[in-house]
């Protein structure tokens, strides 16, 4: 049986097509896209808080769709901690969420079965809790059930060490398997209600 690929432009076709689906839009004739793939095509009326010059001209925001790999979010003392007194995160690349950015740092994360996964990637700016958010399969090698939770919403979650190059944290919360989100800034809340 061959694989279908899709490219990310049919990737971002497919998603605006299932949130316009969930917006209450029509269903209209399939579409087959690049690589083969039968998808229905969704013809939907714009919601009325779209910004009508934006839809009279054919505007759409461009929405972007990404996998998060694991990361790891760190107060301000456990940056301390893991890479020396005074550190600061390091930004290196900016994510598509405003303000947000994957820092030059990383850390390992050991779980129970003494496994580690070295080199994990530290997300900027720092929080108020630190947290670990990880993978259904990185779990099972590490020895941690992943509780599946909103980011931030670490009370009574399983907890790992992390080391840095400077010292160790012992998180005794704070690990889990993120749950399906979308972030969205203003312009794509208002031209998808």
């Amino acid at each position: 049986m061959a694989t279908a690929t899709l490219n990310p432009a049919d990737v971002e076709r497919v998603v605006r097509d299932v949130l316009n689906r969930h917006l209450g839009s029509r269903v209209g004739s399939s579409q087959s896209y690049q690589a083969g793939v039968d998808i229905p095509v969704l013809r939907s009326e714009p919601a009325a808080t779209i910004v009508p010059a934006a839809v009279s001209h054919g505007v759409r925001n461009p929405l972007v769709v990404n996998i998060s790999a694991r990361h790891v979010h760190l107060t301000q003392q456990h940056v301390e901690q893991l890479f020396g007194p005074g550190a600061k995160l390091t930004p290196e690349k900016d994510l598509y969420q405003d303000g947000y950015y994957a820092a030059k740092e990383t850390v390992a994360v050991v779980g129970p079965r003494r496994r580690m996964l070295p080199s994990v990637r530290v997300l900027g700016p720092c929080r108020d809790d630190s947290q670990v958010e990880l993978a259904f399969t990185d779990g099972i090698s590490l020895g941690i059930e992943l509780p599946v939770r909103i980011s931030g919403d670490v009370k009574g979650t399983p907890g790992c060490v992390l080391m840095g190059p400077y010292g160790v944290v012992e998180l005794k919360q704070g690990v889990i398997r993120a749950m399906r989100h979308v972030h969205m800034g203003p312009e794509d809340l208002a031209y998808y209600g």
